[in-house]
């Protein structure tokens, strides 16, 4: 039986591109990369390596990501806007799953902007999704759906809830 992995970054941290990149290079891999798309500046001026554990730096620029996606390692899909889990304070369910979309759609056309026409994919920020905001994404067009569910994924499994195991399900 054919088996097969996808490698998925979150974020957009600047560790993708000199700590992932070198390691998908070396073994003949790629990866998507979900951007958190407010986040990511234009341009940075900086030295790679440099890393900064609070604030914008640890974030990705646009023009790095250009660089990333030019070497054919890296796919870039969404992981909204903002990130933010503010989505529900205050608001009823249905307010909750508008800002939902807001925050997705303006991803979705930051990206397109941007250039990148592909199939989109969107992780969920911290798993965070609700199974009735599913038809709204769906309409959105994306292809698939990440969530931080633990787990396998199989031929024919749900596209619009993928299972994934990260550092803290080995």
């Amino acid at each position: 039986t054919d088996r097969a992995a996808v490698i998925t970054f979150d974020d957009g941290y600047l560790d993708n591109w000199y700590l992932a990149a070198p390691l998908l290079e070396k073994y003949r891999m790629t990866a998507l990369l979900f951007l958190i798309t407010d986040k990511l500046p234009e341009r940075k001026k900086r030295s790679l390596g440099a890393w900064a554990e609070k604030g914008d730096e640890r974030y990705l620029s646009w023009e790095e990501v250009g660089w990333m996606t030019a070497t054919g390692l890296f796919e870039v899909h969404s992981h909204t806007a903002s990130h933010s889990r503010l989505w529900e304070q205050g608001r009823s369910r249905e307010e909750t799953k508008q800002a939902v979309c807001q925050d997705i759609l303006a991803s979705v056309r930051t990206l397109r902007s941007r250039g990148y026409q592909h199939d989109l994919h969107l992780a969920w920020p911290w798993g965070y999704f609700r199974d009735d905001w599913l038809d709204e994404v769906n309409k959105m067009g994306f292809r698939a759906c990440y969530t931080m569910r633990p787990g396998t994924n199989f031929s024919g499994s749900d596209v619009g809830t993928v299972r994934r195991i990260g550092p803290r399900h080995i």
